[in-house]
C-alpha cells in the first residue's frame, strides 16, 4: 500500500507542476492609505510638455480656490510658459500671495508682477460718511464720477440733481438697461438716501462704433477667465465681428456672452472665431 502511494505521488507531481507552472501569476496590487494603486507605469505630464493654456487654467483655479483672494482682481497672460499677472488688489499681502501661488504652478518658468495696490479712497469715503453727512454737491459729484467710470455711459451721461440726500436722474439714454444701471449706481453711492429715476429711453441714440469697441475690450479685459491674446474684435454699425482663436469652445461661448451684455451691441458674428479644442 505504501508503494502504491509513492507511485501515485510520483505520477501526479509532474502533472501538478506542469499545470501549476503554466498558470500566469497575477500582477501584485499595491495598496496605499488612499486605496489601490495600479503598478503599471503611468504617463506623466512634465514641465516641458505643459501648454500655456494649461498653466493659465491651473493658476486661475488656484487663485479662485484661495479664500483670501478675489480672482477677478487679476488678469493673467501666459506666453512661452512665462506668467504675467496684471490687475489691482487691496493690499500688498494679497499681491504677494497671488505671486506666490503663480510661482508654485508646475511648468511656469517665470512670473512677472504688474499688480497695483488699490487706493483706499472708498474706505476714506465710508469713514467720512460715518463721521458727518456729505453735502448734496459732494453726493452729486460722487454719482457723476461713478457713472463716468462705467463704460455704459461713455457716450450718453445722465444729468444728476441731489437735494437733501435724494438723487434725481434726468436726461435720455439709448437702452432700458442703461436706465436700470444708472439707478443702481446712484443707489449704491454712500450717502444717497433715495433715487428718483426720470431717465427717458430713446433707441435712436446710438453709440459710435469706436466707443463701443473700447467698451467691449475694456469690459472683457477685466474677466480673468477670458484670454484675448488671439482674438480680433471689430465693430460696424453696432454689430460685433469676432475672428481668431480661443483656447476652447467654453471660452468662445463665455466671450460671446460677455459681449452680449455690453450696452449698444446689436448683434455678434463669431463664425470666424475658432476654438482650438472642443472642451475647456
Amino acid at each position: 500500500m505504501k508503494k502504491s502511494s509513492r507511485l501515485t505521488a510520483k505520477v501526479l507531481f509532474p502533472f501538478f507542476c506542469i499545470t501549476g507552472c503554466a498558470t500566469q501569476r497575477p500582477i501584485p496590487q499595491i495598496v496605499s492609505e488612499w486605496g489601490p494603486v495600479d503598478p503599471r507605469p503611468q504617463a506623466v505630464i512634465t514641465k516641458k510638455h505643459r501648454s500655456d493654456h494649461s498653466i493659465r487654467t491651473e493658476l486661475l483655479a488656484a487663485l479662485a480656490a484661495d479664500p483670501g483672494l478675489d480672482v477677478f482682481d487679476y488678469r493673467l497672460k501666459v506666453q512661452k510658459k512665462e506668467v504675467t499677472i496684471e490687475g489691482t488688489t487691496s493690499s500688498e499681502s494679497e499681491r504677494d500671495r497671488a505671486l506666490e501661488i503663480a510661482q508654485n504652478i508646475d511648468g511656469a518658468k517665470a512670473v512677472h508682477d504688474h499688480v497695483k495696490i488699490r487706493e483706499s479712497h472708498q474706505n476714506d469715503l465710508d469713514e467720512i460718511t460715518q463721521n458727518e453727512p456729505l453735502t448734496d454737491a459732494q453726493l452729486r459729484r460722487d454719482i457723476i464720477d461713478r457713472l463716468i467710470k462705467n463704460s455704459g455711459f461713455a457716450h450718453t451721461q445722465p444729468r444728476v440733481k441731489v437735494k437733501d440726500g435724494r438723487a434725481i436722474l434726468l436726461g435720455t439714454v439709448p437702452y432700458l438697461r442703461s436706465k436700470v444701471l444708472a439707478e443702481e449706481i446712484a443707489t449704491k453711492t454712500p450717502g444717497v438716501t433715495s433715487v428718483t429715476n426720470q431717465l427717458r429711453v430713446d433707441p435712436s441714440i446710438e453709440r459710435p462704433d469706436h466707443l463701443l469697441k473700447k467698451d467691449i475690450v475694456g469690459a472683457l479685459s477685466t474677466d480673468p477667465y477670458l484670454d484675448l491674446e488671439e482674438v480680433k474684435i471689430s465693430v460696424r454699425n453696432g454689430v460685433v465681428y469676432l475672428s481668431g482663436k480661443t483656447a476652447s469652445l467654453d471660452e468662445k461661448q463665455n466671450l460671446i456672452t460677455g459681449i452680449s451684455e455690453i450696452l449698444g451691441v446689436r448683434a455678434i458674428q463669431s463664425n470666424q472665431l475658432a476654438p482650438t479644442s472642443a472642451r475647456g
